[in-house]
């Protein structure tokens, strides 16, 4: 019964699995709360993608599959890894407070900007946007 359920405690758990088209562009709109999420984007055409999280944990892996993808965050205290393709050129900009940052590949233009050596001339293009609060940033090649 739900009145013995402690959905506080962790007993509830919601799995929830998409598949998408792999020959359209989209866009994608996520509204992750506070959750765990792993969302694996790379055979997707994404070219839009906005995140809004409270206290998470995401893992966002993206592709090569458009010639530019756009990806905002909004988070509050969260650990945040967001995994991109070795070959595409990424631009980071973030704004936000306290959060530790791994930038893998990706030279420090400023406090807040980073990019990759090849993002002008990269074929695929990955822009990040981020504004976070206290959270752990990393961006990760595959």
């Amino acid at each position: 019964p739900l009145e013995n359920s402690r959905w506080w405690a962790g007993d509830i758990k919601s799995d929830f699995n998409v598949s998408l088209c792999r020959n359209l562009p989209i866009s994608v709109n996520l509204d992750a709360g506070a959750s765990n999420t792993n969302i694996d984007l790379s055979l997707a055409q994404v070219s839009k993608m906005i995140v809004k999280a409270g206290a998470s944990n995401l893992d966002i892996k993206l592709g090569a599959k458009t010639s530019l993808t756009e990806l905002d965050i909004d988070s509050g205290v969260s650990s945040i890894v967001i995994r991109v393709p070795k070959d595409s050129g990424v631009e980071v900009s973030m704004d936000g407070g306290m959060m530790s940052k791994h930038m893998a590949n990706l030279n420090k233009i400023d406090k807040n900007n980073y990019k990759s050596a090849d993002f002008d001339t990269a074929i695929h293009k990955i822009k990040i946007t981020a504004q976070i609060r206290m959270s752990s940033f990393t961006i990760e090649r595959y």
